[in-house]
């Protein structure tokens, strides 16, 4: 179960959520999972190319995001040390908070989110809660070689910059967070169904049966495949923080 003290303040009011995660980790099964216990997500796209049952992802929220990396001379694929949002940025983000915080308890996806997260934990309406997701960094780099050609030395250091703000963020404010390995789906469903427990939410056994299976993994890493020491610790610190840690022997951590 979730460490209860990560959500100690969200009794007041139900939550604001925050879904964390790197592009082709499982942001859009871990977003598709709580939205069928309850969660609203408002009008996000539900099929794509890469992903059948769903992106979970607002087009307006995406684009504005796309507009605040622009205007930092950053993009999804080349993140900012850190990024300026203009007043009138703000201004369209909280709007959209606003409007999606009339139907809590609510939740956001879009990993573009952990490059200006900061602004978003003091943007969104309280109580906000993170709720990260993470995938091995190879099974990631050869997702996105896959999905966008992209090598996979950059794939992977894409992986640990945006890992990195993850794991900063949660030594910060403790979340929890769930592993996207669907080799054995009932573990991964026992833990969206432990989040959703302490955010309030109904999980339905059934829905969540329906939705998570073993056919949304497309990619697994390679097994004679190496990364950096880098990532390997960073992904070290996941594995050991979340609650469905991997358990085949090349993922072990």
């Amino acid at each position: 179960m979730i460490n209860a003290t990560a959500f100690s303040h969200a009794g007041a009011t139900q939550p604001f959520v925050l879904i964390l995660g790197m592009h082709r980790s499982g942001t859009s099964c871990l977003a598709g999972a709580l939205e069928r216990c309850g969660l609203h997500l408002g009008d996000v796209r539900r099929t794509g190319t890469h992903n059948k049952k769903g992106y979970f992802e607002s087009r307006e929220l995406v684009a504005l995001h796309d507009e605040i990396l622009a205007a930092n001379n950053a993009a999804w694929d080349r993140p900012p040390a850190s990024a300026y949002i203009a007043p009138a940025q703000q201004l369209k983000l909280a709007r959209f908070a606003t409007v999606l915080a009339a139907h809590r308890p609510c939740g956001i996806k879009d990993p573009r989110i952990l490059l200006i997260l900061d602004d978003w934990l003091n943007i969104a309406p309280q109580p906000v809660l993170c709720i990260g997701t993470y995938r091995h960094p190879l099974a990631v780099a050869a997702s996105l070689h896959r999905r966008n050609g992209m090598p996979v030395e950059r794939g992977l250091a894409l992986w640990e910059d945006y890992n990195r703000r993850l794991v900063e963020q949660h030594r910060s404010m403790p979340f929890p967070i769930v592993t996207y390995d669907l080799k054995q789906p009932s573990r991964y469903r026992e833990a969206i169904k432990d989040v959703a427990g302490d955010l309030g939410l109904r999980s339905s056994a059934w829905k969540l049966w329906r939705f998570v299976s073993r056919n949304l993994d497309h990619q697994q890493p390679a097994a004679d495949a190496a990364m950096p020491e880098s990532c390997a610790r960073v992904y070290r610190y996941l594995c050991q923080h979340s609650l469905n840690p991997p358990e085949s022997e090349f993922a072990k951590c």
